[in-house]
């Protein structure tokens, strides 16, 4: 008896041919860690006063659900509390990784998390910087204002934990945005 022939046998006796199991998704499958495990990422700011460039990063510790607009208000956020000793009130609009071919800003509506994860490198070649952060590589993002957002500028300066770069305390007092 063929399997078609088993399932009429069933469905004429009045019961319900068994479904299938639902298989996931690639993304389902990825997703079974996303609501766990902090992260720490660099956020790279350039500040542009008197055509001379100032170079601060922000370090941040990060629970896996934050959007990346939440972490782009995180950083706009910190460098508003922060304006006298940077010297310049600036808001960043876009969170760039460092380690792609085009400069390609993340989505702001996406999970931060999950946009690392599914990255592309300089190669262009599927790219998860989470790994090497497992690893103790550092995540580094540039905080991005637009209007002068310069990849060129960026390419000599990609490690944020060079001295030309000016930490700025961030704290840990955020609150958990969830829009």
């Amino acid at each position: 008896m063929g399997c078609g022939e088993q399932k009429d046998e069933k469905a004429a006796e009045g019961e319900a041919p068994a479904e299938a199991p639902a298989e996931e998704t690639p993304a389902e499958a990825d997703s079974s860690d996303d609501e766990e495990g902090d992260f720490d990422i660099c956020v790279g700011v350039r500040i542009i006063k008197e055509e001379t460039n100032f170079l601060f990063r922000l370090d941040f510790k990060l629970d896996p659900c934050k959007k990346v607009k939440h972490v782009r208000r995180m950083v706009n956020h910190v460098l508003k509390l922060n304006e006298e000793s940077i010297g310049h009130l600036m808001t960043i609009e876009q969170l760039i990784p460092t380690w792609t071919p085009d400069w390609e800003p993340f989505p702001n509506h996406k999970k931060l998390k999950k946009v690392l994860k599914h990255s592309t490198n300089s190669a262009g070649e599927d790219f998860n910087a989470l790994t090497g952060a497992e690893e103790g590589a550092d995540i580094y993002l540039v905080g991005a204002d637009t209007d002068q957002f310069e990849p060129g500028y960026w390419n000599e300066h990609l490690d944020f934990r060079a001295d030309e770069f000016v930490v700025v305390e961030c704290g840990e007092d955020f609150s958990d945005d969830s829009d």
